[in-house]
């Protein structure tokens, strides 16, 4: 493209060209006035004809003679574009660019579509998983999965910008998203499900910990409910995926298809790899854990411990709180001695009020006292529990 740009008249005089530059399928902006002003002045004869006449039509023929003086200058780079030039090029042209520049210009149009397609189904992946709640069971999870593959195959055109496709070039645009998109999905999944898999084998031994567990998965903005996980059949919801379909596409745009979906091929595998790459402890991560309970309950003191372990398709987070068993022989005895003196006391209170014939003030009395009596009661219950689950 060529960029113009205004210099200082103390500066030494520059020439300023344009150059030829493959349309970039990895930026989301496409110069398109820039375009314009290029293919203006890289015309051939035929197009200069076309040209002065539109000019002349639109602008006037003085317009035009002044145009046609300054148009080597600027061609040149000896002087740059008025606003005013600018503006009638960028105005005049769209109607006369030639087959190639629009063919160039549906080649972003298809790079842009793909791209839109597969950015607007991403944005509308967080309320599709979050309907049912931000916290899911991994059957409800699961069923959403296929619910996105469904929606992916319901994909629509995304609207063009500059240049419309044509049906069977926006086709092959759909069925390029959608193929990406499945690899993404797919992907997705599977590192998910080898998360839960290492964890189902680990199940038993944390919940026997009394571990609580959550499984965060970011990707979609949900966190997974792991109860029972071990007794679950984890199978992979993604169906084979049988390539993209593109029958019918212009030749050249096909050519360039084929470029840009390798590179979000690319894209896809990097994105994949580096999340396998940096989960490569998670297993290892999660047996030093259980090392540290073991470790913790030969102990004096009461422990908690807390970690967050990053899988390859989200963050599993554990805690657990570790009373070492003779710590927990004495909690109980404790707690069960405060529990058999408070119903103690509470029945001897109740047995000398009825004696002398004081029910008024047992009633009245027993207003006071239930408040403080029944949460003490259940408290130590309840460390009572705690303590025997701990030995």
């Amino acid at each position: 493209m060529r960029y113009y740009r205004y210099r200082r008249s103390s500066a030494p005089r520059v020439k300023f060209y344009f150059s030829e530059r493959e349309i970039d399928f990895t930026q989301d902006y496409f110069p398109y006035e820039q375009f314009q002003i290029q293919e203006f002045f890289k015309s051939d004869g035929e197009m200069r004809v076309k040209i002065r006449n539109t000019w002349i039509s639109l602008y006037g023929t003085r317009s035009y003679d002044i145009m046609a003086r300054k148009y080597v200058d600027w061609r040149e780079g000896n002087y740059h574009l008025t606003k005013e030039m600018t503006e009638r090029i960028v105005g005049m042209m769209p109607g006369l660019l030639s087959d190639e520049a629009l063919k160039r210009i549906g080649m972003f149009e298809i790079s842009r579509a793909i791209k839109g397609m597969v950015k607007r189904h991403l944005r509308s992946r967080v309320d599709r998983y979050q309907r049912k709640g931000k916290r899911l069971t991994i059957e409800e999870w699961q069923r959403l999965v296929i619910d996105e593959y469904q929606a992916i195959g319901e994909l629509k055109p995304l609207a063009h910008q500059y240049h419309p496709l044509s049906a069977d070039d926006a086709k092959a645009t759909v069925g390029i998203a959608q193929f990406i998109l499945q690899l993404k999905l797919a992907g997705y999944e599977e590192q998910v499900l080898r998360d839960l898999i290492a964890v189902s084998h680990r199940y038993e031994a944390l919940k026997r910990a009394r571990t609580e567990m959550k499984y965060d998965l970011r990707r979609f903005a949900v966190e997974l409910d792991l109860e029972g996980l071990h007794q679950l059949t984890i199978d992979r919801s993604a169906q084979e995926l049988d390539g993209r379909q593109s029958k019918g596409a212009d030749e050249a745009y096909q050519a360039y298809a084929d470029k840009y979906f390798a590179y979000e091929l690319a894209q896809v595998h990097t994105d994949l790899g580096k999340e396998g790459a940096s989960a490569t402890t998670f297993v290892s991560d999660m047996n030093l854990f259980l090392e540290h309970i073991e470790a913790s309950k030969a102990g004096a003191l009461e422990t908690s411990l807390v970690q967050e372990l990053k899988g390859e398709g989200g963050v599993l987070k554990l805690r657990v709180s570790v009373l070492p068993p003779r710590l927990a022989m004495a909690a109980m005895k404790k707690a069960t001695l405060m529990l058999a003196a408070s119903l103690l006391g509470i029945a001897l209170y109740i047995a000398l009020m009825i004696r002398f014939d004081l029910v008024l003030l047992l009633v009245f009395s027993a207003m006071f006292i239930l408040p403080w009596f029944l949460p003490t009661v259940v408290g130590l219950s309840r460390d009572i529990a705690r303590a025997y689950k701990g030995l």
